[in-house]
């Protein structure tokens, strides 16, 4: 009789345990969706990671688990990733007539040497790498819409 109270508290206690880890889940993926989408939403930066908490309403450390937990990742990585990643595309698109070590200070990066090993680290090319890249793309594109008129004009 002991032995079956003691395997049903067992079972009821292991149900418990299912239960609020999956509970845990929703609200660390909602954790997550609510700071990706701010972090995309806004485009400011520097973030802090005391901002973010203020805006899931969670402390530090569950805002740091439910990165690493969910995405594998630190809180501080996945907004250094996104920062860099914005730039990458503005480099890409040449959008913007802006130095590299401006836009890097303007998302945050105050150290040039540390933004250029992080973004090469990423990326595997440095920012002149990504710039000069974009630009021969561009110029290839203006060259071949100016060849075209002379090729139909033989």
């Amino acid at each position: 009789m002991l032995k079956i109270k003691l395997r049903d508290v067992c079972f009821a206690e292991k149900m418990h345990y299912q239960k609020s880890n999956g509970d845990n889940a929703e609200n660390m993926q909602r954790v997550i969706a609510k700071i990706t989408h701010y972090i995309k939403q806004t485009n400011h930066y520097p973030l802090t990671i005391t901002e973010l908490c203020q805006i899931a309403h969670i402390s530090r450390r569950s805002l740091q688990y439910c990165f690493e937990q969910g995405l594998d990742i630190s809180p501080i990585q996945y907004i250094r990733e996104c920062r860099l990643n914005e730039i990458r595309r503005i480099l890409l698109s040449s959008e913007q007539q802006i130095t590299i070590a401006d836009l890097a200070l303007n998302f945050g990066f105050f150290h040039l040497g540390t933004f250029n090993a992080q973004y090469k680290q990423l990326f595997a090319e440095t920012p002149t790498q990504t710039l000069q890249r974009s630009e021969r793309y561009q110029n290839a594109k203006i060259s071949k819409n100016t060849l075209k008129p002379s090729i139909i004009d033989q």
